[in-house]
């Protein structure tokens, strides 16, 4: 499916991308939003939570300048299961897009980024993990989007310097063979408030959602470390740590 917009796009090098953290590191993100420090102190007008698909959902957010009512953002964050249903998510969202073709986006932004050409209301669309984002410039004044972009990309790339480590991960196994998958559960003391979100990176292997459970493939004998953080604006964040013995 859509395979003519993949040869557009050259989807087939998407992951031949020169390496970076991302991609050396797997990353999985739950319930990432936008927050008030991220969208340059604007205020967020509304917050919406849409189901697209079994495997995908939307956290749409509209962003309003308090000193200029023409100048209006539209976020969309699309939280699919794994870094794969991400790359197919922005290959439709490229593909439902009115114009043919869009331009290459900054090398640095994302894995893999697309942005509107200069002349149109700017907006900007890229991968990271299993999230895919756009973010649109939709008032009647053009807003300059690459600078929340890359706030956005930051937060969800950096690892918090964490003093509580009360964030449990429990696998199914520790102990498993290269290529096995294992479910993994974590949990709080309590639960996170509305915009809270977590963050995983794992080393050895590959993270990904298999419904709601927290999932990891190894792919290399040894060690897989798989780090978890709970995040939410103007709280302390707070870690967790599994090391499971790849065989």
């Amino acid at each position: 499916m859509y395979e003519e917009i993949k040869e557009k796009y050259n989807f087939s090098s998407w992951g031949k991308k020169r390496k970076r953290p991302g991609r050396e590191i797997s990353i999985l993100l739950k319930n990432f939003i936008p927050w008030e420090e991220d969208c340059l102190g604007w205020k967020r007008a509304s917050k919406e939570l849409l189901t697209e698909a079994d495997d995908r959902r939307i956290i749409r957010t509209v962003w309003d300048n308090p000193e200029d009512k023409n100048s209006r953002v539209l976020i969309d964050v699309y939280e699919t299961f794994s870094r794969t249903h991400a790359q197919e998510c922005l290959i439709q969202i490229l593909a439902n897009n009115q114009l043919e073709l869009l331009p290459k986006g900054p090398d640095d932004l994302g894995e893999v980024s697309f942005v509107h050409p200069e002349g149109i209301p700017p907006a900007a669309f890229w991968l990271r993990g299993n999230l895919c984002l756009s973010v649109c410039s939709f008032g009647k004044k053009m807003v300059d989007v690459l600078s929340w972009t890359y706030k956005f990309d930051s937060r969800m790339m950096e690892k918090p310097k964490v003093e509580r480590f009360i964030l449990t991960l429990t696998p199914q196994s520790e102990q498993v063979n290269v290529e096995q998958e294992v479910g993994i559960s974590f949990s709080l003391p309590w639960r996170l408030g509305e915009d809270g979100y977590y963050k995983f990176f794992a080393k050895g292997g590959e993270l990904f959602f298999k419904e709601k459970e927290l999932c990891f493939r190894a792919q290399k004998k040894g060690e897989a470390v798989i780090e978890a953080f709970a995040l939410e604006a103007g709280r302390e964040p707070y870690g967790g740590r599994l090391t499971l013995k790849v065989e």
